[in-house]
Parts: C-alpha cells; structure tokens; sequence
C-alpha cells in the first residue's frame, strides 16, 4: 500500500513576535487612549519630554523650590514578574477597556528618503464604533493626526478583528506557555515573563503600573517616571523622598518588586540600610537613563558617559558595499538627527546657553563618528584622497543641525536672524570638527563670539576624553 503522502504547508513560517503583531498594536491603542494604564511608564523620548515640560511648569509656578531626586532600579524586572499577578490584571484592563471588537488594519506608506523610496508596513488599531472604513478618509486623518507629509498610503485590504476574549486567551498562552531553550534543554518558564517578546515592554509597564497605584502615593508637586525598571522620584519634599527610597529598598512583596541597591541614587544622605549608604551627587547634574537633570534649573541634557571606555566604532553598524560615500553621509546625518532629540531643543525646558551647549556636545559626538567612519572606508576613498567631498560632508551636518532647529522653530536665539543663527551653528559644527573656525569668525558678532567661545571652551570635556574613536 505504500506510505501516505505528506502534505507540505504552504503557509509561511511565522515567528512567536510575527503573531504577536496585532495584540501588540491593540494594547498600544489602550495604552494610547487612556495613558493612565501604564502609570509612570514613559516609553521614549517624547513621553519624558511632555512629562518633564510639564513638571517644569509646575514646579516655577510653585516658586521653584529645592528638589530632592531619588532614582532606583528593579532587579530582574521581567523575570521576577509573578504570572499569575499579571494576567489578573490584564483580565482587568481588557475588560475595561476593550467592551467591543478591536479592528487592526493593515496598510503599506511610500516615502521618499535620502533620494530613494522607503517602503513601510504599518498597522492601526480601533475599535469597531471608531473604526474609520474608507480608506481615503482614514489616509486623511493619518496626514492630519501625524502631521506627514509627501506619504502614499496603498491599503493591503487586510483587516484582523480581535475580541476581548480573543486578546486575553493570546495573552494567557503567551505568559504560561513560554518555553526556554538552555543548552539542549527545553524549559517551561514558570516565573517571569520573556524578555525578547515584543509585548515585554508593555506588559512590565502595566505590571508596575499596578503595583504603583497600589503602593505609591504622589502629591501634585511630585514627578515619578519610570523607564521599563528605572525610576526617577522627584520632590520638594525631603520626607516624600526618603519615604520613596525606603519603600524601594524594603520592596514590594506581593509583586515581587525588589531594588538593586547598587544602581541607587540620590542628591541628599541616606542611610536606609545598615552600615550601608546611599551614592548621593550634591549638586550639578542628576543622572538618570541616559539623561542628565541639573537639580538647580530642571535643564535636561543627553549623558555621554555611557559611551566612556568604549569605542565608537563598536556603537555603529558599517556597511559601505554600494555607494560608500552616499552611505556615509547618510549615516553621519542620520545619528546627528536621531540624537538630537526635541527636549533639548526646548526653550521651555533649556535656556539659550543650554541648548547651545547641547548642540556642541551633540556636533563632538558626531566628529568621533565621522572619524570612525572616515577609517572604515574602502581604500582610495578615505579623506585623504578625496578631501572636498568629506569637506561637503561636514558642512551637510551643519545644514541639517539648521533644518532641525527650523522644524522645530526653537527660540532659542529669539533676537537672530537667520543668517546669524546659521552662523553661529556653523561655528559650532567646525569648532567640534577642530577646522573652519577662521573662515566663519567674520560673520558672528563679537558678544556672540565670546559666548561661543565660553560654550565650547579650549579643551574636550572631560566626559568625551575617555571614549575611543
């Protein structure tokens, strides 16, 4: 009779976190809609920035008083997440929040970037009473809500409707059905939840969430934002403060929530654990998840410290096969403009010399990148052979540190024309690249000159001569 026929699948292989798409753009639309799901979760940049602009206002409404910063980490946040715990709360959210179908439409964007056509697939989620079914009328409130420009939408006429029963029994599977491969062994994990699924981020920031409406009270005048498992407490009151850091250390048993003293801080003495003291910073700049804080004005800034004894090399990902000198160019402006983020353009949180200072820091950063790209061209198209070209490169970086600051239309230098901002920028630009400064000197004021000169100083800061090119 023969062996049966085996029947292949024509189904494509999907990975754990391919499947796992549409739930992740349904929680980011609960999440979205009612912020408050995710607690003091920030998760990225602008979420500080609002939260931090905010926290300004406030804080010189209320005569700027003296702040006390308390920043903490949770010692092996996903691993040590109790499942069980979990799901109950995400039962709660979803039903809650999710009282009808939730519609994830699929659809493809066209852009033109650095020249070429960029191709990207995207979702959006809704729920059914607000689900938008003409396509051209949802094309245009996408235009409209993000604010785009020079964007072709193609529908891929592919919809996923997900229940609230749906999302949980996904939910559910995910959390108690998560295997670990260690060696040759295969394992259930019975605590803690995966840490390179793409739903990790969301589910610790509702996880935390919880145990922060549940344990931790915050007055008006207080600031607590978290970045997955890094807190940064802030408050004019010395009490609220030690209050905060004593729970922290003490942990919260009934989410299993406990502190790495090793990665706390504060800006006052603490002694909260026997013959053991808290690191305190007095005054300057507070450290907290690659940012700086100055404790006397609120001013933010990027930390460079992190790139100390490494090379940066190390931090880039070179591929110079087709186009090298394209390539280069476009990677120089494209981390010039991923770095230099709104918050520290921002004159409600920065003041002018602030943002200068920012702008310099940021153009050195960019010098050490150049340089490590520079090196890790082909042969015959280093600078020494083509010294116009890398010359083009350099001013292009000025240019682009411009259209930022257009974009954002900073008022940072209020009281210059552009022409003048423009030079003041290229001074900058060409001081950090250690050339040009000659040539752009003629066309600054001599007041501006002196503050330049004061911004930038003679010698590297001291937080750049430990990071290797």
């Amino acid at each position: 009779m023969g062996c049966p026929a085996r029947i292949l699948s024509t189904q494509p292989y999907l990975s754990v976190n391919q499947q796992l798409k549409d739930l992740h753009k349904v929680l980011t639309h609960l999440k979205d809609r009612t912020p408050r799901l995710v607690g003091s979760g920030k998760l990225g940049m602008n979420d500080i920035h609002a939260s931090w602009a905010q926290y300004m206002a406030i804080w010189r409404q209320g005569g700027a008083r003296k702040l006390y910063f308390v920043k903490t980490d949770i010692s092996n946040c996903y691993d040590s997440i109790i499942q069980e715990k979990l799901v109950q709360i995400m039962e709660t959210i979803i039903k809650e929040e999710l009282q009808e179908e939730c519609v994830v439409r699929k659809y493809f964007n066209f852009s033109l970037q650095g020249g070429q056509v960029r191709k990207t697939y995207q979702r959006h989620a809704a729920q059914l009473s607000n689900f938008i079914q003409d396509f051209t009328n949802f094309a245009k409130s996408q235009v409209i809500e993000k604010n785009l420009h020079g964007v072709v939408f193609v529908d891929k006429v592919l919809y996923q409707h997900l229940s609230a029963e749906t999302v949980l029994q996904i939910l559910r599977s995910h959390i108690f059905n998560n295997i670990v491969k260690v060696g040759r062994q295969y394992y259930l994990q019975n605590e803690g939840i995966s840490q390179g699924s793409i739903l990790s981020t969301l589910l610790c920031n509702f996880y935390y969430a919880c145990m922060e409406r549940d344990h931790i009270a915050l007055q008006s005048d207080e600031l607590l934002m978290r970045v997955v498992d890094d807190y940064l407490f802030v408050s004019p009151s010395l009490e609220s403060a030690t209050g905060f850091l004593r729970t922290m250390l003490a942990g919260i048993k009934d989410y299993n929530c406990h502190t790495n003293v090793d990665k706390v801080m504060s800006n006052f003495p603490c002694r909260v654990v026997e013959n053991q003291s808290i690191e305190y910073i007095e005054t300057g700049w507070f450290p907290w998840s690659g940012l700086l804080f100055n404790m006397q004005t609120l001013e933010a800034a990027m930390d460079y410290t992190r790139y100390a004894g490494a090379s940066i090399k190390d931090t880039m990902n070179f591929d110079f096969v087709r186009e090298p000198g394209k390539t280069f160019e476009r990677k120089l402006i494209g981390s010039l403009r991923q770095k230099c983020h709104d918050m520290f353009l921002d004159p409600a949180v920065n003041s002018p010399s602030q943002i200068f200072t920012s702008i310099y820091h940021l153009f050195l950063l960019t010098m050490l990148n150049f340089h490590a790209c520079a090196r890790s061209l082909p042969v015959k198209q280093r600078v020494e052979d083509n010294p116009g070209f890398f010359y083009d490169v350099l001013k292009s970086v000025s240019y682009s540190m411009m259209r930022i600051l257009q974009k954002q239309q900073t008022a940072c230098a209020e009281n210059l024309n552009e022409s003048q901002l423009n030079a003041l920028i290229t001074w900058l630009c060409w001081k950090a690249f250690l050339t040009g400064v000659v040539a752009v000197k003629k066309h600054l004021r001599q007041s501006d000159l002196i503050s330049l000169e004061s911004i930038a100083g003679d010698d590297l800061p001291s937080v750049f001569e430990n990071i290797m090119v």
